[in-house]
């Protein structure tokens, strides 16, 4: 086992090694209790080994992994952004369903009291803009539609619009900047 180990913390290079060498280590330092057993000083090489190489594996794991977590994160954030864009129009079809003039609301704190949304719908979640506490607590309220009116991270150009507003019209969307470049 001793010399498993240290075989394989030399061949440290190759990532199940560096296990194997500590595994082997370990079996091979508790073999060679007895003192009539030779290799205690091979065991404890390949143990040796094989931390070092494996403590050298993490950082290196980490720093290919983060990137692609962090892209993974955006494309997460893109979605929901468009998610919250998507649920913004739908609020906007229902309250033109229900005014007998089709019009859009005047603004998206008018939309939030008049349908079922939550604050979060007006905040993109790759950005800066955060939730106050003395506002997220409670029932829907004037003082919500107002922190939406001023704090929403898409732009309501819906105001004067009614629902027959060609398909290419611009209704809602949310400025530049929140989203890192070339994803």
């Amino acid at each position: 086992m001793a010399t498993a180990s240290l075989v394989c913390g030399i061949l440290g290079c190759i990532p199940p090694c560096s296990l194997l060498a500590i595994i082997f280590g370990i079996i091979g330092l508790v073999c060679t209790g007895n003192p009539r057993v030779r290799g205690k000083r091979m065991a404890i090489t390949g143990l040796v080994l094989g931390v070092v190489v494996l403590l050298l594996y993490i950082p290196m794991l980490i720093a290919i992994m983060l990137p692609a977590l962090n892209q993974a994160r955006e494309w997460t954030n893109r979605t929901k952004c468009a998610s919250n864009l998507h649920q913004i129009y739908v609020g906007m079809l229902l309250y033109s369903n229900a005014d007998p003039k089709q019009s859009y609301p005047p603004d998206l704190g008018t939309l939030y009291m008049n349908q079922d949304m939550t604050l979060q719908v007006f905040i993109c979640p790759s950005g800066t803009t955060s939730i106050p506490s003395n506002i997220s607590n409670g029932p829907k309220s004037q003082q919500q539609a107002q922190w939406i009116n001023q704090n929403s991270d898409y732009v309501y150009l819906g105001k004067g619009k009614t629902d027959d507003a060609g398909v290419s019209t611009v209704l809602a969307y949310e400025p530049l900047g929140n989203h890192h470049k070339g994803m």
